[in-house]
């Protein structure tokens, strides 16, 4: 999307289990929406928050599920060298390093996590961690950050200005509830995310709440009947 702020994040917001928001200083925001945690996290370690010391110190601006967030995946890749490094990493072998980053209490199956980590380093799980060559901590990082694995999800640009896009279209479910939103220049949106941009004053709407307590959107209101959203005449995909 042209006009993407280069600027770093600063702070996160948590809306649920599957949507974080990223805010920069000059007041945009991005949107990470699905995928697998570590990557909404920036988190590809999947690095736990802790009492927040040492995270912060690495580069973490929050945290989600108990994980740490950093700014970007690049910081939150560095943070694994961090970790690694302090003394309570640097005295323990391999092994014993895997035993703390992925505990069996924590529904890990730790021992195929190291022999993971032996195949795909080639390092004997004996072998302290302070003895590790440049070479080989590159490659134990590298495998701890396969063997956490990634999926990634959706990432929506918000930007701190600009001419407000419409609503173009809608999708219902069967109980005829709408569901998502056809925004312009941010294509289909769930109902959570339209709303988080109408309240923004990015998307032209109006925020409805029925006497149940249910929240909807409706388009502005003007003498042009055929643009309200729940008009039946409206051709609906």
């Amino acid at each position: 999307m042209p006009g993407i702020s280069k600027l770093s994040f600063i702070r996160i917001e948590v809306v649920n289990d599957l949507r974080i928001i990223y805010f920069r200083e000059d007041g945009s925001s991005a949107i990470y929406l699905g995928g697998r945690r570590n990557w909404r996290n920036n988190n590809p370690g999947n690095i736990g928050y802790g009492n927040g010391i040492l995270v912060k110190r690495l580069g973490a601006i929050g945290k989600a599920g108990g994980f740490a967030v950093f700014p970007d995946y690049e910081t939150g890749r560095k943070a694994i060298f961090g970790v690694l490094q302090q003394d309570s990493f640097q005295n323990r072998t391999v092994a014993k390093a895997i035993e703390v980053w992925a505990p069996k209490e924590d529904g890990n199956d730790t021992e195929l996590y190291k022999k993971h980590i032996q195949l795909w380093t080639g390092i004997q799980l004996t072998r302290q961690i302070k003895t590790l060559t440049n070479e080989e901590m590159e490659k134990l990082v590298a495998s701890i950050e396969r063997k956490e694995g990634s999926e990634p999800g959706k990432i929506i640009e918000v930007p701190n200005s600009g001419a407000k896009k419409k609503i173009i279209d809608i999708k219902k479910n069967k109980q005829n509830l709408i569901i998502q939103y056809l925004v312009e220049g941010y294509g289909w949106l769930h109902k959570a995310d339209t709303i988080y941009l109408v309240e923004r004053d990015i998307v032209d709407g109006v925020i409805v709440k029925n006497s149940r307590g249910y929240v909807f959107l409706r388009a502005r209101p003007d003498e042009n009947k055929v643009n309200n959203l729940d008009n039946p005449k409206k051709p609906r995909k």
